[in-house]
């Protein structure tokens, strides 16, 4: 009996109706650069493990699955990366994904995601920060109060509230806390009262406002 041999690879995006970082087509042209691509193999020959480990090596992918149908198809199923944040050093620009990983910017990533900016590591960004973050985007009333975070320092981390006006956050510790104050502080101004510049948070118990 003649050996089976495998056909062209068919390659899914599972969800790619939430986001398109990649296409099916670029992903069967780096399984080929990368010596991966299984057409005219044996389906006996077919790597599926090698095949998986290499799309995973692709910077926008988090999970690859490949498997040989009876009738010597090869079909590969993949899931895309998700920023969470934007981080903006001095030095680079880069996502840490839902996974808080690190995840570069390509220019094809084009979902709006919150920033943070300023002196940040990338363990400060995928630990600490990438939790506060996750807290934030998980919060509609904070999503549409906050434009972007400032890390001045690890000990100085300042929110810009999109009406532009600053508050001074300083730790991450103890961030639920201080902001049920600043919560409290936003929903008992008086309309007409005059904006305060500054909010900060820093000291325990209070809530200091500057004009």
């Amino acid at each position: 009996m003649a050996a089976q041999i495998a056909g062209a690879p068919v390659v899914t995006i599972s969800d790619k109706a939430e986001r398109q970082y990649v296409t099916e087509q670029a992903l069967v042209s780096y399984l080929e650069n990368n010596g991966c691509n299984p057409q005219g193999m044996k389906v006996e020959d077919v790597d599926q493990h090698k095949i998986e480990t290499v799309l995973l090596s692709h910077p926008m992918l988090r999970r690859a699955e490949c498997y040989v149908t009876v009738n010597g198809r090869v079909k590969i199923s993949v899931e895309q990366r998700v920023p969470m944040y934007k981080v903006i050093t001095a030095d680079e620009v880069y996502y840490i994904d839902t996974d808080r990983k690190a995840m570069p910017a390509w220019q094809s990533v084009t979902t709006t995601v919150m920033t943070a900016s300023g002196n940040i590591g990338k363990r400060m960004a995928r630990e600490e920060l990438a939790e506060f973050m996750q807290w934030i985007s998980n919060s509609k009333y904070w999503r549409d109060a906050i434009r972007r975070v400032e890390v001045r320092s690890p000990k100085q981390v300042v929110l810009i509230e999109k009406s532009g006006r600053h508050v001074l956050l300083g730790e991450l510790t103890d961030y639920e806390a201080k902001m049920a104050k600043l919560r409290k502080f936003r929903e008992q101004q008086i309309p007409g009262e005059p904006e305060y510049r500054e909010i900060d948070l820093r000291y325990k118990g209070q809530v200091i406002g500057r004009k």
